[in-house]
């Protein structure tokens, strides 16, 4: 007998199949709502509750039936929600700073759906992680006590020191199965193929296209400077003497981007999620040209750091078993691997700092500044008040200096904020995250993956912002609770 799903627009399907229809529905209903809300500043403040409402309905959805389709609805939110606030403000003329508050709908969204899920499972026993998310909440409550910065300047960063933990319980307990993984991780695949093939159209039409798709509506929307009747320094770079375009796609950032490609490659690289070689082999080509046209050094240090980790390990365990060093741990071989890892991650930010330089010295200022910044007030100068974020909402004349609050530098912006010990609750917290088994080289990676975001994030300042962080807290989640594959 076929059980038929009640009250629902779908009752003459399947019950599962209605749900996904109506969860569908439910996604498309989200990004609708960032359009209208782009539109007309009138309508921001519903489009935000709409959104809101849809999220938190989703998240009972997904508390009945764990779905890869939770993270697969936040990943295509993400890729689309620049491109929803762009064209709407565009074709409807707002150029409202009301923009600003649309592109935290995606936060809101993940929030309601983490935190329905979360509100299922009071009961259960507090786990190592959501241990250190709870200090992490409270070193960020105490922070505020010490001064914090504008209202929404604080919230982003609020955002930024949260989200990352919310992805990861997200598709814990959603990819918790491996096949609701393979099928994520498929749909990952085909969702870069399309963002490869719209940045290309973009990279080629140029400047004419992203005018007509909002490009301009989109960076006041970030609160972020830009340049009136051309692409601005963030879509150029120099190599080689020679300057090139750098390809943005709908997510309209290239910086961005190149995290996105970074988490796709590695997924194309390292695990099977489909049987057929050739479309693997094609999913490496279009996600490796993809990093590479983005010119982005996040996206590089990320992919060409986990890659190196994971070979690394399978190098020295074949060296130890050559000299006759055996063990059933595989605790020894992660830390010497993350050990020298580091020591090359330094020697390269040298070398890279003396011969080549160019547009990541003010990274380097800014770790220099900034700590001699925290070195004065060790306990923190209050959340909201550091990183670039700050910079661009808190208004004219509030920083002296950029680099010394933590601009450029995402974990030093961090201990700007909540001082060295907040900062330290943070890297547990993220550290905590590790995961990664004995089987396949996917699996491996994620032993090294949270150590690798937090290096990352001492040369980048967006590295745990929701574009950037969640494809791959989506990956860190689901390698923690599915089994090593032999």
């Amino acid at each position: 007998m076929v059980v038929r799903a009640k009250n629902s627009i779908n009752a003459g399907l399947p019950a599962r199949a209605g749900a996904r229809h109506d969860a569908a529905l439910r996604w498309g209903l989200v990004l609708a709502c960032t359009f209208l809300g782009a539109a007309h500043r009138a309508l921001t403040p519903a489009a935000i509750i709409c959104a809101a409402l849809c999220g938190a309905s989703l998240s009972a959805e997904y508390v009945k039936r764990p779905s890869y389709e939770a993270c697969a609805g936040i990943l295509l939110l993400l890729c689309m929600q620049n491109f929803c606030i762009g064209l709407g403000a565009h074709l409807f003329g707002n150029t409202d700073e009301s923009l600003r508050y649309l592109t935290q709908i995606p936060f809101i969204v993940v929030f309601c759906v983490w935190a329905g899920g979360a509100a299922s499972r009071k009961m259960e026993k507090l786990s190592p992680q959501s241990f250190c998310f709870v200090l992490l909440l409270a070193a960020m409550a105490v922070s505020l006590t010490l001064g914090r910065g504008t209202l929404t300047a604080t919230l982003v960063n609020v955002r930024n020191l949260t989200v990352f933990f919310m992805g990861f319980s997200i598709a814990r307990y959603n990819l918790k199965e491996s096949g609701q993984f393979k099928k994520f991780a498929a749909f990952f695949m085909g969702l870069s193929a399309a963002m490869f093939a719209a940045g290309a159209v973009l990279l080629i039409a140029g400047y004419p296209l992203y005018e007509a798709i909002g490009i301009h509506e989109v960076y006041i929307a970030k609160a972020a400077p830009f340049e009136e009747g051309r692409l601005d320094y963030r879509f150029f770079t120099t190599l080689l003497y020679t300057q090139y375009t750098r390809m943005g796609s709908l997510y309209y950032e290239p910086v961005n981007l190149a995290y996105f490609f970074a988490a796709a490659l590695l997924v194309s690289l390292l695990y099977r999620w489909t049987d057929n070689g050739r479309v693997r082999f094609a999913a490496c080509l279009v996600n490796g040209a993809g990093l590479f046209l983005t010119f982005g050094k996040g996206g590089y240090l990320m992919a060409g750091t986990a890659l190196m980790c994971v070979a690394g390990e399978r190098v020295l365990r074949a060296l130890c078993a050559a000299l006759g060093i055996r063990t059933n741990q595989r605790t020894p071989y992660v830390a010497a691997t993350a050990v020298l890892g580091g020591v090359l991650f330094v020697l390269f930010c040298i070398y890279y700092v003396r011969n080549i330089g160019a547009a990541v010295l003010p990274h380097f200022e800014g770790i220099v500044k900034t700590w001699q910044s925290v070195l004065k007030r060790p306990f923190g100068y209050g959340l909201g008040t550091g990183g670039n974020a700050a910079i661009a909402l808190g208004g004219e004349g509030l920083f002296s200096d950029v680099l010394a609050a933590g601009g450029e530098t995402g974990l030093l912006s961090y201990m700007y904020q909540l001082g060295i010990w907040g900062c330290a609750i943070f890297s547990v917290c993220v550290l905590s995250l590790s995961a990664g088994g004995e089987g396949r080289a996917y699996y491996m990676l994620f032993a090294y993956l949270p150590l690798i975001l937090l290096a990352v994030s001492v040369l980048q300042d967006n590295t745990f912002s929701p574009q950037c962080i969640l494809p791959f807290m989506f990956l860190q989640g689901a390698a923690r609770a599915v089994k090593s594959e032999k």
